[in-house]
């Protein structure tokens, strides 16, 4: 082995695999910089059976990495020329949402979501797979998802029938892009925040024409929906709460009377269902 190269201070190491049953070798190629840069660090091997044998050697710094492979034929009276291929590692550098999204995704039920990423890789010959999950345990379909290797864009559609077996409420969504070459896989993460609730709906709303001053006065609200909070105003005047699903107002006494400022604020209540 040798380089050209003069190697910056620090850690310079070998790991040889000889692709058989023995130990892998290491070295410390700091302590023969000497040799590397001149004759060659040499290294003496042998094989106690014939046939082909892949070698690998993994270079490393603290800051970089090379993988060099050679195949070596054993046989009697054989020569054997070496020559190793160096292998460029790039990989994903960049896995995010597209421009314009952001990192919350809002999913209503009997609705879906589109989720927009983008990618970014140098190497030309690979392979991608995506996979998705709720962290917690849950894996999604993804085969529905497209993705544009011109454009470097990841598109997926998130029904709510995929997550249908989640109760209301947040959730992390993880979106994981592995690429595969012939010599390696790359992956990486980008994890989003998933809003799941039931839409308000208001099926009722009861409220009398008339109202008697200083008398009780009572509101019926009826809805659907998950996680509400509600806020109520009446001008300047306080209302009650009620239960999940139905809010009865009331009894509210109005009092023509009585000076407040402009636009109080009445209430809040968070219901969940």
């Amino acid at each position: 082995m040798s380089s050209t190269e003069i190697p910056p201070d620090g850690l310079l190491r070998a790991n040889l695999s000889y692709g058989n049953n023995d130990e892998d070798e290491q070295l410390d190629l700091y302590t023969r910089l000497s040799e590397l840069t001149s004759s060659g660090v040499n290294i003496t091997k042998a094989f106690d059976t014939l046939g082909n044998h892949t070698v690998m050697s993994h270079f490393y710094t603290e800051f970089d990495e090379q993988i060099l492979t050679c195949s070596i034929l054993v046989c009697e009276n054989l020569t054997a020329v070496l020559k190793f291929d160096k292998v460029q590692k790039h990989g994903i550098s960049f896995f995010d949402v597209a421009t314009g999204q952001n990192d919350f995704v809002k999913l209503e039920s009997r609705g879906n979501a589109v989720v927009s990423l983008v990618y970014d890789t140098k190497d030309t010959n690979y392979s991608l797979t995506l996979t998705a999950w709720i962290k917690g345990g849950l894996s999604l379909d993804v085969s529905t998802a497209s993705i544009d290797r011109t454009d470097e864009t990841v598109t997926y559609n998130l029904t709510y029938a995929l997550v249908d077996s989640l109760s209301y409420g947040t959730y992390e969504l993880v979106m994981s892009l592995m690429q595969t070459t012939s010599d390696y896989n790359d992956t990486m993460t980008k994890t989003l925040i998933l809003y799941y609730e039931e839409p308000i709906t208001i099926t009722k709303l009861t409220v009398l024409p008339a109202y008697v001053v200083d008398e009780p006065a009572f509101i019926n609200l009826t809805f659907d929906g998950s996680n509400v909070i509600t806020e109520w105003f009446l001008d300047e005047c306080l209302l009650g709460y009620g239960s999940i699903g139905t809010l009865a107002m009331g009894p509210l006494k109005l009092n023509t009377n009585a000076r407040y400022p402009k636009r109080t604020h009445l209430g809040k209540k968070e219901i969940t269902r």
